[in-house]
């Protein structure tokens, strides 16, 4: 799809090259989005008005762990939605490998020589230059270092820069499912509904001492009436919420089980799908500087901090050189000179095709080739076949 760039209170939301803030405008991410923030906030809400307020225990589960859990989710997703996940930016350049050759056995001097690769090319991003380990995401419409894939639930794509962040909302939504059910179980079967169900004749007594209700009551009867039907247990918002967190229970451990041969081997999808049919090529040799490509080596499970590189080797990670001043396709010098010679040729070739069409430029044509060779070449004729001992007579 197209990329997209809004302008809100003077700044660029998009993901453009131009753009000041990444955000994806893509229609069917938007969706994804508004549903992964819809299901925790409904969550929340449900859980707080029908799950804790008859147990005491139920309440101290929901403030001391489900709470911070969907807190540390919701900033994951918004970590994940909103950081660039590593798109290479317009005008970056590729890496030079320098390394040093003895130019004699016996000279003990040293000369430095620079080693070039082949300049990789994106033409979706007008020709700008593409990592090794980067690939064209068509939905943000840009090159992604260590691209992973298109996520609809966080509206991005998965990257190095965002990685993390993805793991991380996988993880503390997983732990709210787990959570949300055993708040379930414990209005199902706490203290008090197993006493009931191992001794009917407890609930009994219970329901019988309860004042009858009339229809003819004051409105406090129907306060209470209200009230018994927020807590009944069949209750179709607790119906769907045990749906609900089964369901994405199951989602998001699949999700993260994927997830975790890319946490311990450093490598995206793309990567692993290629490596798996044998495409062993050069672009997946990490670096030798050891650590966590997805995580990071410090604050692994705080989604408020962005995974750190290690010190002095970002570009080396990244896989390119960019300067913020240089806004234009990076060009290299023999590129250069030869789009300048093409340009010289071309102008002197100009140059010389109006001097030779201009009228004082024009030679007289030379005259028409004599008449007795056109005539010779008519008056030949052919003679017979040399089978008969003839000759060819001119």
């Amino acid at each position: 799809m197209p990329r997209h760039e809004i302008s809100v209170c003077g700044k660029r939301y998009g993901t453009s090259f131009t753009a000041q803030r990444w955000c994806s405008w893509n229609v069917g991410g938007l969706l994804g989005l508004t549903v992964s923030v819809s299901i925790h906030i409904y969550s929340l809400l449900v859980t707080f008005l029908y799950l804790i307020s008859q147990s005491a225990v139920a309440m101290t589960c929901f403030w001391v762990l489900y709470c911070p859990t969907t807190i540390l989710a919701l900033v994951s997703l918004y970590q994940a939605t909103m950081t660039d996940p590593g798109a290479v930016p317009l005008g970056a350049r590729p890496l030079t490998t320098v390394r040093s050759v003895d130019s004699n056995s016996t000279n003990t001097t040293t000369t430095t020589t620079t080693t070039k690769r082949t300049i990789r090319r994106c033409p979706k991003c007008h020709d700008n230059f593409k990592p090794s380990r980067a690939h064209h995401d068509s939905q943000t419409g840009r090159c992604i270092v260590k691209l992973d894939h298109f996520c609809p639930w966080i509206n991005n794509a998965v990257g190095i820069g965002n990685h993390k962040f993805f793991v991380l909302f996988l993880l503390y939504t997983a732990l709210c499912c787990m959570q949300v059910l055993l708040l379930l179980g414990l209005k199902f079967y706490g203290p008090t509904e197993a006493a009931a169900w191992w001794c009917p004749e407890v609930d009994e007594e219970r329901s019988s001492e309860a004042p009858p209700c009339h229809e003819s009551t004051a409105p406090s009867s129907s306060s209470s009436s209200s009230s018994s039907s927020l807590h009944d247990h069949s209750h179709p918002l607790i119906l769907i919420l045990a749906g609900i967190s089964c369901l994405f229970l199951i989602f998001t451990s699949a999700m993260g089980y994927e997830q975790l041969e890319a946490v311990q081997t450093g490598h995206n999808k793309i990567a692993r799908m290629q490596m798996k049919v044998g495409q062993h090529g050069t672009e997946w040799h990490r670096h030798e500087v050891p650590f966590n490509e997805v995580l990071g080596n410090k604050a692994r499970w705080s989604p408020f901090h962005a995974m750190e590189f290690p010190a002095g080797l970002r570009h080396v990670v990244l896989g390119y050189e960019w300067d913020p001043g240089m806004q234009t396709v990076y060009v290299e010098e023999d590129e250069q000179q030869r789009i300048s010679s093409s340009s010289f040729l071309g102008d002197e070739e100009d140059v010389e095709m109006q001097t030779l069409n201009s009228p004082t430029s024009r030679s007289p044509s030379p005259p028409p080739p004599p008449h007795s060779e056109r005539s010779h070449s008519r008056n030949r004729r052919k003679a017979p076949s040399s089978r008969s001992g003839s000759l060819e007579i001119v």
